[in-house]
């Protein structure tokens, strides 16, 4: 994922003059966005709800692009986790 600095200066400059403190406060706005999504995804993952945790990552990965490694890592474990109660319910 990339960095706040990173994706400021991937903002496109308008003619007009635009503002850095209105790129600076919609970019800082994403971003909550998508750490609201993690620690969503992390609590349902906690609470024991995985499809819940999987939408979350799924919201935030849309918001952000690419997932950073950890959570690649535990949307996999939530995939998995799923397709084990899918086969053996009860078995886990």
């Amino acid at each position: 994922m990339k960095s706040l600095v990173q994706n400021l200066r991937e903002l496109p400059l308008r003619a007009d003059g635009q503002d850095w403190q209105e790129r600076v406060a919609r970019e800082v706005e994403r971003q909550a966005r998508i750490e609201a999504a993690f620690d969503r995804a992390d609590a349902c993952r906690l609470a024991a709800h995985p499809e819940q945790a999987l939408a979350w990552l799924a919201q935030a990965e849309a918001l952000g692009g690419e997932l950073p490694p950890a959570y690649q890592a535990t949307r996999v474990h939530l995939s998995r986790e799923l397709a084990g109660q899918g086969v053996g319910a009860g078995s886990a």
